[in-house]
Parts: C-alpha cells; structure tokens; sequence
C-alpha cells in the first residue's frame, strides 16, 4: 500500500494539497497520506501530524516570534516520517519550512517532489543548487524557472499555475447567495490568509470601501475569507452591512468590479480573474527593510512581475491607508471602458500560465513516479 507523505503551510496552499490529494486517490485509491495540513486535508483522510494554525506569521521579524513553535512542529513531522516510512514527501510551498522537512526526508532516502520553486529571479538565484541537492522533482508556476535548473541533478517542470486552469472554467458568483445585488457592482476586499495581515490590511480596505460609496453609492464590498478561519475583523466588516464569504474564490473575483487585495497568491488569482485591482502590502518596519534590501525586483506584485509593468497599483507601507486605496481603484468603479481595458490586461496571465493540463494532476503524476522509482 503506497504511503505519501504531504506538507503545505497555510490556506492557499492547503487548495492545491487537496487537489493534489483528490488527484492521487484517483490514481492509487488504497494509499495511505500522512502530513501537516489543515480541515481540507482531514476532510480527505489525511492524518494529520500537526495543523499549520500553529505557524500562521507573515514577514521576517514576525517569523521570529514563531521559530520555537516551527522546530516542535518539524520535529513532530520528521518523527512520523521515522516511524511510518513514506514512500515520497511532497512538499506545497511554504518553502522556509518544507525545505526543512525535504532535507530530513533526503538524509533517510525519501524522495522529494516540491511543488512551487522558490523566487530565484527575486532572490538568491544559488538555491536552485541547494533544491537540485535535496528535491528529486520541482513542479514549477511559470514558464521562465526552468531555466535557473538546467544542468542541475533535478527534474523540474513547468506544470503551470493552478488557477489559471481554474480561470478558464470558473463562472462568476452568484452574489445574491450573501443578499447583494446583481446589478450593483462589487468590491471585494481580501485581506489575506493570516491573522496579522488581516489585522493591518482589513481596516483599511474596508474603510476604502465606505469612501467609494460616499461617491457610489451603489457600490456593495464582500470579504473574501479562507474557510473556518475566525477573526474580529471579520465581526467587523459583517457589523457594517460587508457580507464575509469563504468558498469559490475564483467566482468571487469574477462577480467583481475591482478588488483591493493583499500581496501573495490572491492577487495573481485576481488578475486571472481578470478583475482589476490594488495590491495592499503592508510589514513590519524591519521586515520591510530587510525586504528592501535583498528582493531585486521593481514589483511587489507577481501580476506586475509577469507584465513587466504596475498593472495592479501597489500601496506599500505607508501608502497603504484609505485615501490611497479608495483612489486606486475609483477608474474602475467610475468608468466600465477602463474597467474592460484593465480587465484585458489581466486575464492575458492566465493564458500564460496554463499548459492545456490540470497543474495539480502533474503534481500528482510527479509524486507517483517518485514513488515507484522509490520501489
């Protein structure tokens, strides 16, 4: 009976776990999955060694306050990986840990398969050498990584983007399921995955919104919440008429006008959706520094990143405050010409990113290999 091994770190990676889980059952219904996820893992038979609740810290300086509860958690994972033997490890993102958790797994001879590389054209492009040591395959999200590869002692992909796949079938939401209009347009606000980008983010965004409607409105706002997380902002934004949704991202973000989104994954998924909107950045004064200092790229964004040019306005720091915001995204509240130019714009992206098969299924296939190459 195959035993697979998986780890990713916070919502948005537990999605793509799932669907990589959902994948491999088809394919090898009698395996047995261990690993570190949350209730989407469960849901699925996954026995858990520990629940990424326990790590949910965004930035550098923040990470610090989370070292103690990371070494527990990685101890308990490597402890299981002794005791139970898997075949193959695969590893979602969360890359700072999981790599971690890959060297264990290389040290006993479990192969690896890593799904999502690290930001080499950002930052230290040297740790391709240190992934090509310890990961046997890297499933990669954009087409220009395999390069940073070649000729190293690794098999690495470009599977594709999962959203991108997701793009191309995804309707927009039914707003009428959180009692908003249809013909009223929407601003969904997305203040992230973890408590404290929640807590820095959500505010502002929503007291964006109460501008824009001073000038519109019509203009209704939903949040977009990871499922079962609990926060006050959340409390918050219902107590004032915003509705807090929790599944269909890719709907959601197609039924909007514009959206105001925290920096990460939700943003690239925005612009695939081909809604416009700002990305909203907001750390520590340290992290923030120390970002400065060692990313080497113009944008903050992976939408503008990938288009070479500030498709998405950045409010970083400072600059993240209401006035800012509300500003940001007025010309596609105001005007539907620029909204459908933007909109273009964006959704170029997922064509970009989709190789005509589902990323996860490829992620899948990859783990199988590994494991049979295993024995």
């Amino acid at each position: 009976m195959p035993r697979i091994m998986i780890s990713c770190g916070e919502p948005s990676g537990e999605i793509y776990a799932a669907g990589i889980v959902d994948a491999l059952r088809k394919k090898l219904p009698e395996a047995e999955v261990l690993g570190l996820g949350g209730d989407l893992l469960a849901q699925r038979d996954v026995r858990l060694v520990g629940r990424y609740g326990e790590l949910a810290v965004i930035g550098l300086a923040e990470a610090l306050r989370g070292l103690g509860r990371a070494r527990a958690l990685l101890r308990r994972l490597v402890e299981a990986m002794d005791a139970w033997r898997p075949q193959v490890l695969i590893c979602v993102d969360f890359k700072e840990f999981n790599l971690r958790l890959a060297k264990a797994a290389h040290r006993r001879g479990i192969p690896v398969v890593f799904f999502v590389g690290p930001q080499l054209w950002a930052w230290r492009p040297g740790r391709a050498k240190v992934y090509a040591r310890y990961v046997e395959k890297l499933a990669l999200l954009f087409p220009f990584e395999t390069k940073y590869y070649e000729g190293l002692p690794i098999d690495a992909r470009f599977v594709g983007h999962p959203s991108a796949w997701l793009a191309k079938t995804a309707k927009a939401a039914d707003v009428r399921q959180a009692g908003l209009d249809p013909d009223h347009p929407l601003l969904l606000l997305q203040p992230g995955s973890r408590a404290r980008e929640i807590a820095h983010l959500g505010p502002v965004m929503l007291a964006a919104w109460r501008l824009l409607r001073a000038e519109f409105p019509k203009l209704q706002a939903a949040v977009l919440a990871p499922a079962h997380l609990a926060h006050p902002f959340y409390d918050e934004a219902q107590a004032q008429g915003v509705p807090v949704v929790r599944a269909d991202g890719m709907a959601w973000r197609k039924a909007a006008a514009a959206s105001l989104v925290a920096s990460g994954t939700a943003a690239l998924e925005t612009a695939m959706a081909g809604t416009p909107g700002a990305i909203l950045y907001k750390l520590s004064p340290l992290s923030f520094w120390l970002g400065k200092r060692l990313v080497r790229v113009p944008y903050v964004g992976m939408p503008n990143i990938l288009l070479g040019e500030e498709a998405m306005p950045e409010l970083l720091q400072d600059e993240a405050t209401p006035e800012r915001a509300a500003q940001a995204v007025r010309p596609w509240i105001a005007d539907s010409a620029a909204r459908k130019a933007s909109s273009e714009k964006l959704a170029a992206l997922a064509e970009m990113l989709d190789t005509g098969r589902s990323p996860l299924h490829q992620v899948a296939e990859m783990a199988i290999e590994a494991t049979q190459g295993a024995g």
